[in-house]
Parts: structure tokens; C-alpha cells; sequence
């Protein structure tokens, strides 16, 4: 990958926007909201309809696979995530262009990881008041350009001292959400952080401050993290008291087994020291898998920095396949060898064949949007990309109200035989929220 120049990323002047980055964000969410345990429940239908080869094959491809392997769905966080990787330099360097000065986007990037973090908690909160359904709404108003509109409609001219309300606004928002979630801990149940906003919020920080890194850096610490992450795991020992809820391997890759691995010992730890309503047990969901989440971000960012620095974008097509073709052989060969293909893990050979996936799925989306200007077909999506993580939150909460009104008119037992209809109509009221928002111009962007 072409290197580019340090300083660069700081910059005055802004990059240019790709479309492809803005519809692949889409596309996640698109294939999210309609049931975010499997797209569009086809999982649901393949058990409604045993029989059904077309819903079989469906439901198996849009829900994770146990434990090992990969079908589609396994992809798609993977390219959120990666996605988020790609925005940072170009989020950075147009706000270097507008003046903006380092410190200041990097309290903003911290403001950023804790709303995140508090937004994947929320998720898992179960409201019995008012103001904890609202609580999520205030913390989603710091992803408005609160700077600007404070500059453009109550007339402070000085842009330093609009930062110092929204900075103050900001901490205010957050600590009251951090301090009612913290003394509600219970309405958390069994909680844990590795909801996708919650490893986001997590990961983004770091990858953030390796941001005005020369790409060689930010390569080498990508790979040691995978390098040191996958080792660990291969030389720890578990207590032989620990319960092993899947043996999926044996010999060498035993180490990854469900239930006794080091990520399961150390969530046993730790996740017991928060207060809990109920003690932790090993459920798959654990918090060192955010770890290599941070090398798929700068890989992430790798590429946005390719992409700003060259100007042939037909040559740029072809260098994204390449690459893509090498990380695909590479964590296939890896899970052969050195660690095994588990998503719910994150080891090394997924984080690297998952991206290699990503690059594909860009160089396409990238090769039909920006060299071949066919666009028109990709304007829903940009859609929904534009407001990802409200139109996913809502998603997350909000789903339960959209299907109780549906179902008031078609009724709720043809729901339950009809999954994929309550799906759709989640999908297009979403969608319309999104498009509302859209064209209104107005953005949520956290």
C-alpha cells in the first residue's frame, strides 16, 4: 500500500467524500434493522418452514454460525466495524480543515467513546421510568453539530468558547447517564460489553490516537496486537475447574473452545468485580474480543489514507483486490495453521480474512459508485448510512413499538406464522425515519 505523507492527515484542505464508504454503511444497516438476531428472520422462517430448502438455506446464511466457520451474517459487523476505521482520518482531516485543532478532536473522540460505551449499555437496560427512555435521546444529541448551530443561531462568534459549551454539555449528559446506570445496575441484568456500539466506543479511542501515525505504524501495531492477542490464548492454561461449554477443537486449537478459554477466565474475573445484579457466567460474549476489534480500525484507516492519497481510481480498484485476495489466503491459511476461525473470538485469521472480505465488498461498491458513477441505485442506502447509529438504536428499542403497531392491523397470530412481513415493516418505518432526517439534514453522527 502507497505510503503518504505524515503530516498529511492535518492538512487544510478536506478530502474528498467516497460514496462507497457512505453506501457499505448502509448496507449494514439495512440488512440490521429488519431483526438484528438474523436480517430479514429468516431464521424464523427456516423453523416455520422445516421443509423449505430456499428458507433453510436463507436462515442458515443470515444467523452466526455456533461457534467455528463463517456464513454471511458473520460479515456484517466486520464491515461496521471497519468502516469506522475508514472515517476517522477523513472525519479528522475535515475537521483539521475547518480549524479545528488536535486537542479539540481528541476530547471530541473521547466524548465519542464514552457515549458509545453508555449508548451499548443502554441497550441492555431495562427502563421502568420515563427518563431512562430518554436517557439513550440525550446522549444521542451530542452526535449533533450542537458547535455550529450554536455559532450559526445564538450568535457566539468565538468558535473556542462554543466548543466549551458543548464540552461542558457533554460531560454534564454523560455523567448523569454514567452515574443513573450505575445505581440501576440491576435494570442491566446480565450485562456485558460486547454489544457492537459498547467494542466500538471501546476500540475507537485508540485507534484514534495512532491517527497522525505514518501507515507503517499503524500496520506494525495492527499486526503485534493480532500477534500478541493470538498468543496469549495459545499459551494460557485453564483452570481445570472451568466448565467447557462447546469442545469444538482439540490438540493446538483447543485453546478457543467455548467456556475455558482466556478470554471466558478473564470475563470470570472481572465482570464479577462490577456490580452485578446476578453473578457473571460464561456466555460467549466476552470483553477481549474488543482488543483486535482496534487492528481491524486501523486497518480501516490504512485504506482510507490509501484512498485519499491516490488519484487513479481504476488503478485503486485493482490495488484494493489485490490486497483483498491476500488477506482472504492469508487468514484462510492462518486458520489452518495458527489460530482457528472463530468471529465470536476475533482471532487473528478472522480479523484478517474478515477484512479481506471488506476490501472486496469496497473495491465493488467503490468500482460501480465512484469510477462507474452508477449511483442512483445505492441513494437508500445512503439513506440509512447517514444516521447508522441512531436508525440501529432504534433498531435495538424501539422495534417492539413499531411490531405491537403493526399488529394491530394485520394481527398478531399472522405475525407469528409471517415473520418476515413484521421484518419489512420494521425496515421500511425505519427507513422512513431515516429519510425524513435525511432530507431535513440532519445528522447524528457518534
Amino acid at each position: 500500500m502507497a505510503t503518504m505523507n505524515p503530516n498529511q492527515i492535518g492538512c487544510p484542505s478536506p478530502p474528498t467524500r467516497v460514496m462507497a464508504v457512505d453506501v457499505l454503511r448502509g448496507l449494514v444497516i439495512f440488512m440490521l434493522i429488519p431483526d438484528l438476531s438474523g436480517g430479514f428472520s429468516f431464521h424464523k422462517m427456516a423453523a416455520l418452514y422445516p421443509d423449505n430448502a430456499v428458507w433453510g438455506w436463507l436462515g442458515q446464511q443470515f444467523h452466526h454460525v455456533p461457534w467455528s466457520g463463517a456464513v454471511l451474517w458473520d460479515f456484517v459487523m466486520p464491515v461496521f466495524i471497519f468502516l469506522v476505521g475508514v472515517a476517522i482520518p477523513y472525519s479528522y482531516q475535515n475537521r483539521r480543515a475547518r480549524g479545528d485543532s488536535h486537542g479539540q478532536l481528541l476530547i471530541h473522540a473521547i466524548i465519542r467513546a464514552v457515549a458509545l460505551c453508555l449508548l451499548g449499555l443502554l441497550i441492555q437496560y431495562e427502563p421502568y421510568y420515563r427518563f431512562e427512555e430518554l436517557l439513550p435521546f440525550l446522549i444521542l444529541l451530542l452526535g449533533l453539530p450542537l458547535t455550529e448551530w450554536c455559532q450559526r443561531y445564538f450568535g457566539i462568534a468565538d468558535k473556542a468558547k462554543a466548543y466549551r459549551y458543548y464540552n461542558l454539555l457533554s460531560v454534564l449528559i454523560l455523567s448523569a447517564a454514567g452515574i443513573w446506570v450505575w445505581q440501576h445496575y440491576v435494570q442491566l441484568r446480565q450485562y456485558h460489553f460486547n454489544q457492537i456500539l459498547t467494542q466500538i466506543g471501546l476500540a475507537y479511542l485508540a485507534a484514534f490516537l495512532l491517527v497522525r501515525q505514518r501507515p507503517i505504524v499503524q500496520f506494525v501495531v495492527a499486526m503485534i496486537i493480532l500477534a500478541v492477542h493470538g498468543a496469549a490464548f495459545a499459551f494460557f492454561v485453564p483452570p481445570p475447574e472451568l466448565h467447557q461449554a462447546d469442545a469444538a477443537f482439540t490438540d493446538y486449537f483447543a485453546h478457543w473452545n467455548n467456556g475455558d478459554n482466556l478470554a471466558a477466565v478473564f470475563d470470570l474475573w472481572f465482570l464479577n468485580l462490577l456490580p452485578r445484579a446476578e453473578p457473571y457466567v460464561v456466555n460467549g460474549h466476552h470483553t477481549l474480543v474488543i482488543i483486535p476489534l482496534i487492528s481491524s480500525m486501523l486497518f480501516g484507516m490504512l485504506v482510507a489514507r490509501h484512498i485519499m492519497s491516490t488519484h487513479d481510481k481504476r488503478k485503486l480498484v485493482y490495488q484494493l483486490l489485490a490486497v483483498a485476495l491476500l488477506a482472504i489466503v492469508s487468514g484462510w491459511f492462518m486458520s489452518l495453521s495458527l489460530f482457528p476461525l472463530v468471529k465470536l473470538m476475533n482471532t487473528p485469521s478472522w480479523i484478517i480474512l474478515s477484512t479481506g472480505v471488506v476490501l472486496f465488498l469496497l473495491a465493488l461498491v467503490y468500482w460501480l459508485c465512484d469510477v462507474s458513477g452508477q449511483t442512483r441505485w445505492a441513494i437508500p442506502f445512503i439513506v440509512l448510512g447517514a444516521n447508522s447509529v441512531l436508525v440501529y438504536f432504534l433498531a435495538s428499542t424501539e422495534r417492539w413499538r413499531i411490531t405491537v403497531l403493526l399488529g394491530k392491523f394485520v394481527g398478531a397470530d399472522f405475525l407469528a406464522h409471517e415473520p418476515i412481513v413484521e421484518s419489512l415493516f420494521v425496515l421500511v418505518t425505519l427507513w422512513l425515519v431515516a429519510f425524513v432526517l435525511y432530507r431535513v439534514r440532519v445528522f447524528i453522527r457518534l
